[in-house]
């Protein structure tokens, strides 16, 4: 058999974009559903907003919805940077949450 080098001939499937790397993040019910589970109602010690304004605005996003949750935490600090960056989108650790909408 070998390998085929050549290969030739007319292709009319259509696949639709395709996407490649990490997707934006968004606040969509498995995300919601995931914050619910994984982070404790009253053990946020410090929140950080980290990134761009489009980061910052989907951060506010999601501390709007631990108020509406009934979760209890400081007012969050806003940065544009952090380095190491943060390992996702949303990290709990050790009582800090950070929200970087772009990582």
């Amino acid at each position: 058999m070998g390998d085929s080098y050549h290969n030739s001939g007319n292709n009319y499937g259509h696949m639709g974009p395709v996407n490649i790397g990490r997707q934006s993040f968004e606040l969509n019910q498995p995300t919601r559903e995931e914050i619910l589970r994984k982070i404790p109602r009253h053990g946020i010690l410090r929140i950080e907003i980290v990134g761009s304004g489009r980061a910052q605005s989907m951060g506010l996003d999601v501390v709007r919805f631990l108020g509406q949750n009934g979760y209890s935490f400081p007012e969050p600090t806003f940065i544009g940077m952090l380095v190491p960056p943060p390992s996702g989108p949303i990290c709990f650790e050790g009582g800090a949450l950070t929200i970087a909408a772009d990582a």
